[in-house]
Formats: C-alpha cells, sequence, structure tokens
C-alpha cells in the first residue's frame, strides 16, 4: 500500500505505533527504592483517601443544567381525559 498524501497520513496514524525500550537494571538499591515508593503511594490511597478521609463516601452537588427546544402540538385521546390538544407551554415541565 501506498503512504503518499493525505491517506497516507490518517494510515500512518492509525496503523503505526511505537513501543518503549525495557531495561533491566539489576541493582537491589534502586529495586527497592522503586517497590518502597509504589508501597508508599498505594498506602497513601488506601490509608488517606479511603480509610481516613471515607473518600467512598463523599457526596457532591450536582452542578448542570439542560436545555431543549420544543416545537409543535400534540394530539392526545385517552379515556380520562377525551380528545385534548396539547401546545408547548402544556406539555414542558415545569412551565416556562
Amino acid at each position: 500500500m501506498s503512504r503518499d498524501g493525505c491517506c497516507g497520513q490518517v494510515y500512518s496514524c492509525l496503523f503505526d505505533y511505537d513501543t518503549p525500550r525495557i531495561a533491566l537494571i539489576k541493582s537491589r538499591k534502586i529495586g527497592l527504592l522503586n517497590r518502597f515508593i509504589q508501597l508508599g503511594i498505594l498506602a497513601y490511597v488506601i490509608g488517606w483517601v479511603f480509610i481516613w478521609e471515607k473518600g467512598y463516601q463523599e457526596f457532591d452537588t450536582v452542578v448542570s443544567s439542560v436545555t431543549s427546544k420544543v416545537k409543535g402540538v400534540v394530539v392526545t385521546n385517552t379515556t380520562e381525559l377525551g380528545v385534548k390538544i396539547w401546545d408547548v407551554a402544556d406539555y414542558i415541565i415545569p412551565a416556562q
């Protein structure tokens, strides 16, 4: 397949990837330091965030809004109300 032009750039972006080089370091000091740092991060997350601060129980207020534009009329025929024509002011709850 040719990788020229725009199609080639899209092909390259989707299907080409880089892999990092992995280096094996045989040092007990660096290995222990690495594991202690990982253990410290894990202890912080479990101990402070979850247990002490009870982060899993936090609640927050909802901050959002939804806007929709409604047009037209609707005709309904029910046994309770009979034939009823609804316009925008009738079927928007709460009324604007």
